[in-house]
């Protein structure tokens, strides 16, 4: 099957939909039935402003394609005008406010108390910044990225409320995505991506030489910032809310902003880990499974396999790779929002008598819920029998984009000025990429087999300077840029420290013969298409397309009754 060949597909499936404006929404190009016999756009063609729609944009930096977030960009860039309504008419505010739920002109469309989930803006924001961090294209800066953010943070700028007692600003009348507090200010995850949005647009009213005014506005808020909650050594969605509470989306904000980063922020690392084993515990899972627990919701992936990455926690991102492969591809290469897990009835349910009993309060009364409610698979009805399951999901572009990214990031992280090769791998897993982008922008090509890192490329499309940290550390490793034949030799304990001009090339290896990186390339077989497939250990599989329906359902009937590929 092949990692190569999925993400191919994945970067097809998202360049089908982001091409163009207005871009597609939730379920892109695909049609399904909902509650009605006839076929009808998803959610009335509605878009949904929080990872529904920014996480298809996502990777596609990572995987060198820039040009594919322009079409996501523009349509937000047609939206402003009703972006700016919003803002006079819902809130009394300069600036402009994206809701969580527009139609495709930005109007409002969003109901009840979800119009206070108010992150929508500021992660449009952060996706905005990355463009101008992987391309440092000054003309589209100007002309797209930011009058949406000096929009959004001019908002939020005014919207935020000073205490003077504290000396502090504080986020209120505000709610963590689908938690329903209003009576709590500061939502962590909304505080990240604010933070974030005011900070990037400091930094491009200087590249851009403008808007002073703004920018001095925004860094008195960024100085007098409300702290993250928290509770002793618990991160809170709220303050106020007690630690044993429904803490849903925390970490995301907080590792896409690269805020906790445990190379420059070491002191909260103990407090991320301990938040994404408990997140990864109750969101997404269930017992209703062969063994252990499974996890089957694609928002489970960005929200917990890729706080793991960024952590280093690799055997917990991947297992939510694998679980992504396990249970939510379709044999057309399409992901699906949900999964499927094919499964034996009778295991299942001795299965789900081995849920711990623990409780967790939430938004939604005072009681709390136990695990065994909450983890048993009758809500999402995942579990089937059905040996089609996965070729009856839906479709729906959070899938391609989720493995993507987190793939992306398990091979390659460049954030705070960092570069980090294979940081998210499981060091059993042999590995290869060529040209995927990091900021800078910079181009990065790496090996690595049987755990040991054979050679590193960097392209510099800008000049660049980097910390590179080590996959050798203390020992010499050989240096050779296109700028000089000569070969140089340093060591380090942990960073390297490069400097490239603008199309420089450098190759980093510890043996002189790797520096001819394009021998160590695994060539390309040229094989025709196939139908293939993976067995994982507890017994099931995921086709890639299709082979004769005697293997094909053989082999679903063996994943059924946990005994594996036949």
């Amino acid at each position: 099957m092949g990692a190569v060949s999925v993400a191919t597909l994945n970067i097809y499936n998202l360049a089908t939909v982001l091409r163009g404006t207005p871009v597609g929404g939730l379920f892109g190009l695909w049609y399904g039935s909902l509650n009605s016999p006839s076929q009808i756009l998803p959610w009335l063609g509605y878009y949904t402003n929080d990872y529904n729609m920014q996480l298809p944009v996502m990777p596609v930096w990572r995987v060198n394609h820039p040009e594919l977030a322009d079409g996501t960009f523009r349509t937000l860039l047609m939206q402003l005008p009703e972006a700016k309504r919003n803002a006079r008419k819902l809130y009394d505010m300069p600036g402009a406010y994206y809701p969580l739920s527009t139609d495709p002109t930005g109007a409002d469309v969003t109901d009840g108390p979800y119009r206070l989930c108010q992150n929508s803006g500021p992660w449009w924001c952060l996706l905005l910044w990355w463009h101008y961090l992987y391309t440092r294209d000054v003309g589209y800066l100007r002309e797209v990225a930011y009058p949406i953010l000096r929009g959004v943070s001019e908002f939020f700028s005014h919207y935020m409320q000073w205490h003077p007692e504290e000396g502090r600003y504080h986020l209120e009348i505000s709610q963590q995505p689908e938690l329903m507090y209003i009576s709590y200010p500061d939502p962590s995850d909304t505080l990240a991506v604010v933070k974030y949005a005011l900070d990037a647009t400091i930094q491009a009213a200087r590249t851009l030489k403008c808007d002073g005014p703004l920018a001095e506005k925004c860094r008195h808020v960024l100085d007098h910032f409300p702290d993250y909650p928290r509770q002793g050594d618990q991160l809170l969605c709220h303050p106020g809310v007690r630690p044993d509470h429904d803490n849903l989306y925390t970490l995301r904000g907080l590792y896409q902003c690269a805020e906790l980063d445990p190379e420059i922020a070491p002191e909260w690392e103990k407090i991320c880990v301990a938040e994404v084993k408990k997140d990864d515990f109750w969101y997404g899972a269930t017992y209703a499974c062969h063994q252990g627990k499974m996890v089957n919701w694609t928002g489970a992936v960005h929200y917990i396999g890729m706080p793991a990455c960024w952590l280093g926690m690799k055997a917990m991102a991947w297992q939510y790779l694998t679980n992504l492969l396990k249970t939510n591809v379709k044999p057309n290469g399409l992901i699906s929002h949900n999964g499927s897990i094919l499964a034996n009835s009778e295991r299942t349910e001795k299965n789900i008598e081995r849920i711990p009993d623990v409780s967790l309060y939430h938004s939604y009364g005072t009681e709390p819920l136990k695990a065994a409610e909450l983890l048993n698979g009758r809500r999402g009805e995942s579990t089937t029998e059905n040996l089609d399951c996965r070729d009856t999901m839906v479709p729906a572009l959070e899938g391609p984009a989720d493995y993507l990214h987190l793939l992306g990031e398990m091979l390659l992280q460049s954030h705070n000025g960092i570069l980090r090769l294979f940081a998210g791998l499981p060091d059993d897993q042999d590995a290869e990429f060529h040209d995927l982008r990091a900021e800078g922008p910079t181009l990065v090509s790496a090996s690595r087999k049987n755990g040991k890192v054979k050679f590193i490329r960097l392209k510099a499309l800008v000049p660049v300077s980097w910390k590179l940290k080590s996959p050798w550390p203390g020992k010499a490793v050989l240096i050779q840029s296109s700028r000089s034949k000569a070969i140089v030799t340093e060591t380090a304990d942990k960073f390297l420290l490069l400097k490239l001009a603008k199309g420089e090339e450098v190759i980093l290896a510890q043996q002189k013969a790797n520096l001819n990186f394009a021998s160590l390339l695994h060539p390309r077989t040229g094989e025709p298409a196939q139908a293939r497939s993976i067995t994982f250990e507890d017994g099931i599989c995921v086709w890639l397309g299709k082979p004769t329906h005697s293997v094909y359902y053989a082999s679903l009937e063996g994943a059924r009754k946990g005994t594996g590929h036949l």
